[in-house]
């Protein structure tokens, strides 16, 4: 038995119907066939929609999670403390940020998207981006510290970690920041 999954005159690649079982074009339809007995696959706006938002709330979750956890038990007046957190910190982000990007995307692909649900996206997005900026402002001011402290075998990974940090410094706020003012103004595209 061959599989294909190339269309043809007999084996369209999409198909789309709506309730009343007519075809609908416009709807985007995912469908599979084997040459003997075919094989279907649907996937409608919203089934994708609510893959995108379970996926986006399970890695916020655990982003959050391993997040919480650099922090405890906090040992604040350290400097040594401080710098190693907040540098575990910018390099925890990923995980957090593709959960809240997927969380954002999947509210506005929802069919029947509430204007609320973007919008408290978008206001998350600026209150991590502010937060941001602010623990960028606390790194500043403990890495001098830290690396007036430092062995002199201990600079180089230090530099090494000082640049990775400036950079995702510059660049999470930066797109957090994008992504608030993106989602607030979709919001006049959804209503």
């Amino acid at each position: 038995m061959k599989d294909t999954l190339t269309p043809s005159a007999d084996r369209p690649a999409v198909e789309a119907n709506d309730e009343s079982g007519r075809q609908d074009p416009a709807a985007p339809k995912v469908v599979l066939r084997r040459e003997r007995g075919a094989l279907r696959v649907r996937a409608s706006d919203a089934v994708a929609a609510t893959v995108v938002t379970l996926l986006g709330t399970a890695f916020t979750v655990v982003g959050l999670v391993d997040l919480g956890l650099l922090w405890n038990p906090p040992n604040f007046g350290s400097s040594s403390w401080e710098f190693a957190t907040l540098s575990q910190t910018f390099d925890s982000l990923p995980m957090t940020t593709l959960g809240l990007g997927l969380l954002a995307f999947g509210f506005l692909l929802q069919p029947r998207s509430r204007p609320i649900q973007v919008r408290v996206m978008a206001g998350i997005f600026a209150l991590v981006a502010i937060s941001l900026l602010a623990l960028g402002i606390l790194y500043f001011t403990v890495a001098p510290e830290v690396m007036r402290q430092a062995p002199p075998e201990a600079v180089t990974a230090l530099n090494r970690a000082i640049v990775k940090n400036v950079a995702e410094i510059i660049i999470y706020p930066v797109t957090f920041a994008s992504l608030a003012v993106l989602l607030w103004r979709s919001v006049r595209k959804i209503t």
